[in-house]
């Protein structure tokens, strides 16, 4: 029979209370109380304060404690912008002009958005605004229109791929700050894939009836191990190598889904469910955001919902009585 110190390379350490900085995975034995403790992370969605306004397929950026929702489909397309604190969303400043579909990129005090329709299908922008954490300006558009495509990145290294109208479906473009370039482009066309990351470590997962993974090093995509099954109108949080991935769409199907994915860089696992499943969902996205503290707004239930959830992933105790 193998011992922990031969599968670990270390002995589980006997001390009388237990350490003040545990680490994840910790084993120890606390004499004191006559227990073996371990200190496992464990990942849960929350409930947050509700947006003022119900709506799916909007853009999302910033962090958990700072984020912006703007955009989206209420009955119509809207120009509306709230701003979420950690606790509860303030309408602010209109987007110039109003659509669905958009992506974003950026913080709350830097952020931009680019791309959408005013819900026809003829009718795609190709418009990008930037925002201030106060107001929306009209800056340089995309080199084509986008539509429910991808977005992630910062202000001055946004990143958008994918989506409608075709042959724009497999096409990059990277952001400066000031003037969008030609990227890579996909391997396989996407619309509506989830997206997180950087400028020059990018993920773009599933899409519209497919379960394609696809990372970017900044000049061009290299598909990775697929989804477990496809997915489109996912929220994603994180860096490219420890990757959080949730609720979305199967085609076919007009409700959205609860379960969470983690993606290590290699794999994908289960992770936890949403409280409220659903699919085209606000979410923050790029460098601000992490694995370990996502939220999600908004979003199709498939009726539009004004639900938001926080996702922490922090280090616990569990204990084992041997007394």
């Amino acid at each position: 029979m193998s011992t922990y110190r031969a599968l670990k390379g270390y002995s589980v350490k006997s001390i009388t209370s237990d350490p003040a900085n545990t680490k994840e995975g910790q084993v120890w034995y606390n004499s004191s109380a006559r227990q073996i403790k371990i200190a496992p992370k464990i990942g849960a969605w929350a409930s947050g304060g509700n947006l003022n306004t119900a709506r799916a397929y909007m853009a999302g950026f910033g962090t958990q404690t700072a984020a912006v929702s703007s955009g989206g489909n209420i009955t119509a397309v809207s120009a509306l912008s709230e701003e979420y604190n950690g606790t509860s969303w303030t309408e602010g400043n209109d987007l110039g002009t109003a659509r669905r579909g958009l992506k974003a990129a950026g913080t709350l005090t830097a952020g931009v958005v680019f791309g959408g329709s005013d819900g026809s299908v003829p009718t795609q922008y190709a418009l990008v605004e930037e925002y201030d954490g106060t107001s929306y300006s009209e800056v340089n558009n995309l080199p084509s229109n986008k539509n429910n495509h991808s977005g992630c990145g910062t202000l001055t290294a946004g990143l958008s791929f994918g989506g409608s109208p075709d042959p724009t479906s497999v096409k990059t473009f990277e952001y400066d700050g000031t003037s969008w370039t030609a990227g890579g482009d996909l391997n396989a066309a996407g619309s509506q894939q989830s997206a997180t990351g950087t400028q020059t470590a990018a993920l773009g997962s599933g899409g519209y009836n497919v379960a394609t993974n696809e990372e970017y090093d900044g000049s061009s995509w290299s598909e990775v191990n697929n989804l477990p099954a496809s997915r489109d109108g996912a929220g994603t949080s994180g860096p490219q190598t420890a990757a959080l991935i949730f609720g979305g769409h199967n085609p076919g199907t007009a409700a959205g889904l609860a379960l969470s994915l983690n993606y290590d860089g290699t794999n994908f696992s289960n992770g936890s469910n949403l409280g409220t499943a659903r699919y085209a969902l606000g979410l923050t996205s790029g460098t601000a955001a992490t694995n370990t503290s996502a939220i999600a707004f908004g979003g199709g239930t498939p009726s539009n919902s004004n639900a938001t959830e926080e996702f922490t992933n922090a280090a616990t105790t569990r204990t084992v009585d041997v007394s």
